[in-house]
């Protein structure tokens, strides 16, 4: 557990962001929940494309669960009994973009990125430079300017 206030505020806010409290309750009632379970915890995720631990979190801090109830779930979940489950309901299995994402920094919205190929293409920056601005390997900008017609200068860039 954490003790920064701003973590816990953030935490708090992604939670209501990804599951709001009216969207949560709504599931239950449509779903006619009446005890919570882990199979109610995975099917939750599923719906809201959320981690079986984030979904047991925000049921928690729904006051849904009983600090009992979370302490159970956490450990079926730590034990990996909602992957079982998940596989055994057939549903999806819930992919983390962010966490994902972490392994492609820096993330540049695609206009930026054409700027630094347009950059490549008038002669302002070289392959190398372009690859390191964009978190990128000196191949995969390469491929990307072929995929783009663009021709990269043979001559270094005149600065």
């Amino acid at each position: 557990a954490t003790s920064n206030l701003d973590e816990i505020q953030a935490r708090y806010f992604a939670g209501e962001l990804l599951l709001p409290r009216p969207a949560l309750e709504s599931w239950l009632d449509r779903n006619q929940v009446a005890q919570i379970n882990l199979e109610v915890v995975v099917r939750l995720a599923a719906a809201f494309g959320l981690s079986a631990m984030s979904a047991r979190v925000r049921l928690e801090i729904c006051e849904r669960v009983s600090k009992g109830q979370a302490r159970t779930l956490d450990e079926q979940i730590r034990d990996g009994e909602h992957s079982l489950l998940r596989r055994r309901l057939g549903l999806d299995e819930t992919v983390d973009r962010l966490a994902e994402a972490k392994h492609n920094l820096p993330r540049l919205p695609s206009v930026m990125q054409e700027y630094g190929f347009k950059g490549l293409a008038e002669g302002f920056v070289d392959v190398e430079r372009l690859a390191d601005a964009l978190g990128r390997d000196v191949r995969w900008v390469e491929e990307r300017a072929a995929e783009l017609q663009i021709e990269i200068p043979e001559d270094e860039p005149d600065f």
